[in-house]
């Protein structure tokens, strides 16, 4: 076999050179020339050796973060001279590489935690392995690389508690979940995020009513509270929260963006305890409790319950407003897009803003800046400016590739086949709408919205049974869940009204 002939091979070389290879295979499939020299500390000429690697094709040389470096020239080279050293040395030499890199790189360690677990992992030193994987997520929920952070975070669960069983730290565990919870919403998985961010709000003694009467008791007081404090702002009054309280009001928040798009009703609940629960607190001192305030519009404009009040809330957060802050501009410009663009107040929404949203994703904020780009390709779509909304959903495509945020693809798809039916590409809106239900999940408020796209689509195409039938499909739905946003139904009452329009077409001309 080919692993045979590399093995043989190796064995063709000196024992010195022979150990320094091993040596690098621990290392990984790349190591850096100063880790190895520490590593390998007891083998002579390690400079001679390295070239005659290069020379011999097994290895080649490369920079690193600024440092020598040398890769494997094969994968299948690395294995086979990892498997060549026995597995009590392999557990002494991953220990000695992860120390080595501690020593070397301390003032960049912060790009080695994932390597640094690895290696403490295979040294079987679990605690500096759960340590370094804890920090790995951190490093990555920052970049925004979610999927590592997801990785990680859910890695170091099983290892905490595989050691630590039923005497594993309730809040450990939360710390974790919590972790995994942000890793699922910044990747636009929201159903996963969804039951972590559940698990861990409850851990920290949030309850979420379960049955509709007690939500709806709690909605009325809620809503109640929230006109009170509109009218009869508490400024200055409150307490200064605690980084629990801090924290908490981060996780209610995302968890309410989640169930935006999970289960609208719920979602209007939740909001509304958040906003409750602010109250006791000083605004200007929770973090980003202004924004918490500034969503506050787009939950009534969305929801279609109250356009008075989602203008009053723009109203009393605008003073609060700091231009300097990257997030509250974010979030005043989305919410009073949102608002307007319901609305129907086109005239007085400002220029869609590149820099805003290259700055958003550059800090995070992907749910903020995906729901930018929807309203503006939607006003872009129905004005005619296809250019523009074809710009914007490129850009959708672009932020899928580098962040990976499933939310990306999905409103990339509201958009494309609002523009298909706009410019009457039939066939390809059937099959964008098609492939729309079929992906999404069941449950979910978007099937109603694509399944209207879909009906409006087949009575263009003269098909009124198919548009008969995928009526009947949205019409069920909303029958079973209640209450729904209206931008989910808008195309459901649009088909309707085209499939009514055609009947009554024909009757006038018969």
């Amino acid at each position: 076999t080919i692993q045979d002939v590399i093995v043989a091979r190796i064995d063709k070389l000196d024992e010195e050179t022979k150990k320094l290879l091993k040596v690098a295979s621990v290392i990984g499939r790349t190591f850096f020339y100063k880790i190895l020299s520490q590593v390998a500390d007891d083998v002579e000429g390690i400079n001679e050796k390295l070239a005659y690697l290069k020379e011999a094709q097994l290895i080649r040389e490369r920079e690193k973060m600024g440092e020598v470096a040398y890769l494997f020239k094969h994968g299948l080279i690395h294995e086979a001279a990892y498997e060549l050293i026995l597995r009590n040395q392999r557990k002494e030499l991953h220990l000695k590489v992860a120390r080595a890199i501690e020593s070397v790189f301390s003032d960049k360690i912060h790009s080695f935690y994932g390597i640094l677990a690895y290696h403490y992992s295979n040294g079987e030193n679990m605690d500096r392995t759960e340590q370094y994987l804890l920090k790995a997520g951190e490093e990555a929920l920052r970049s925004s690389a979610s999927i590592e952070a997801l990785n990680y975070y859910q890695e170091g669960l099983r290892l905490y508690l595989r050691k630590y069983g039923d005497a594993a730290d309730p809040e450990k565990i939360a710390t974790f979940e919590k972790n995994i919870a942000l890793a699922f919403f910044n990747k636009g998985q929201h159903e996963n995020a969804l039951r972590h961010f559940d698990r861990v709000l409850e851990r920290w003694g949030l309850e979420t009513p379960k049955g509709w009467i007690s939500m709806r008791f709690r909605l009325i007081s809620n809503l109640l509270n929230v006109i009170l404090n509109l009218y009869f702002p508490r400024r200055g009054t409150g307490r200064r929260p605690a980084e629990r309280d801090n924290e908490i009001f981060e996780l209610s928040y995302k968890r309410a963006m989640a169930l935006v798009h999970l289960d609208p009703r719920r979602c209007f609940v939740e909001f509304l305890s958040i906003l409750r629960r602010l109250r006791h607190f000083e605004i200007a001192e929770t973090d980003n409790g202004i924004g918490i305030w500034m969503s506050a519009s787009g939950l009534f404009s969305w929801s279609g319950i109250s356009f008075r009040l989602s203008e009053k809330i723009l109203a009393y957060t605008r003073p609060m407003l700091d231009q300097e802050d990257l997030r509250h501009r974010l979030y005043y410009h989305l919410f009073e897009l949102i608002h307007l663009s319901l609305k129907g107040e086109w005239s007085r929404i400002g220029e869609y803003d590149q820099d805003l949203v290259d700055s958003g994703l550059k800090v995070g904020e992907h749910w903020h800046v995906l729901n930018y780009l929807l309203f503006h390709g939607f006003i872009k779509i129905e004005e005619g400016d296809f250019e523009e909304a074809d710009r914007i959903v490129r850009t959708l495509s672009d932020i899928w590739e580098t962040y990976g945020n499933e939310n990306a693809i999905a409103t990339q798809r509201f958009l494309r086949l609002r523009i298909f039916v706009v410019q009457r590409s039939l066939n390809r809106a059937l099959a964008e709408a098609e492939a729309a239900i079929r992906e999404s999940e069941k449950g979910r408020p978007s099937v109603i919205y694509y399944s209207g796209y879909k009906a409006i689509v087949q009575i263009l195409l003269d098909d009124l049974e198919g548009a008969n039938r995928s009526l009947e499909q949205s019409k069920a739905f909303i029958s079973e869940r209640g209450r729904v946003p209206p931008i989910f139904m808008s195309s459901y009452f649009m088909g309707e009204l085209c499939y009514y329009l055609h009947f009554l077409e024909n009757a006038v001309l018969s």
